[in-house]
């Protein structure tokens, strides 16, 4: 084995070292681009899809605001909208 060969085996040419980079520099930017995608598809996940019951002060807002749960199953009426 001569020395040029020994040193060539370890050296990448320099096109491959281009596409590696290249490589992470693509990762990186679609990384970067998801987080604040996930980031914003939990927030309103937690924030609308939750079916927390909601307490009132008196019964009397209770019974003005509340809701008897009918829109659970089939939703608003669509004359609501």
């Amino acid at each position: 084995m001569t020395s040029e060969q020994g040193t060539a085996s370890h050296n990448p040419p320099a096109g491959k070292r281009k596409v590696g980079r290249a490589r992470k520099l693509w990762t990186l930017l679609c990384i970067a681009l998801m987080v604040p995608v996930l980031a914003a598809v939990l927030y309103a996940a937690f924030r609308f899809l939750p079916e927390r019951a909601v307490t009132y002060d008196t019964m009397e807002d209770h019974f003005k605001y509340g809701s008897t749960g009918g829109d659970r199953v089939t939703g608003f009426p669509i004359w609501i909208w």
